[in-house]
């Protein structure tokens, strides 16, 4: 189960050799304090075992302090679903957040943007 850490946690974008050769890029970051940043970034995405939903996502969570030192990886993956069409959802811990009536700096509303606007080469 994602708890509300997670749900107010941000990413980072993984800076530096170390970080960069552990992780994907993130999808969401946030500082957390002028030495902190986290960031949100996928493990995996696979097609939705739910109904009503496209796509089931692992979310992994990595810390970073701002000299780049200090990386922390999760060793656990927190579940999501997103539904692509409309009405936009994100499904985390049992509960749907409509896509539009969220604040568009939101973590769930970067995760919509980045599964369902993939970039087309």
């Amino acid at each position: 189960m994602i708890t509300i850490k997670l749900l107010t946690v941000t990413v980072l974008t993984l800076g530096g050799a170390t970080a960069a050769h552990c992780q994907p890029p993130a999808f969401y970051s946030a500082r957390l304090s002028d030495d902190q940043t986290v960031g949100l970034f996928l493990e995996h995405t696979i097609s939705a075992a739910e109904a009503g939903f496209d796509y089931d996502v692992m979310i992994g969570v990595g810390s970073v302090r701002s000299a780049g030192s200090d990386l922390y990886v999760d060793p656990s993956a927190h579940p999501a679903a997103v539904r692509c069409v409309e009405p936009a959802v994100v499904m985390v811990a049992g509960r749907e957040y409509t896509i539009g009536k969220l604040d568009p700096s939101d973590w769930k509303t970067a995760l919509w943007n980045t599964v369902c606007h993939a970039p087309i080469s």
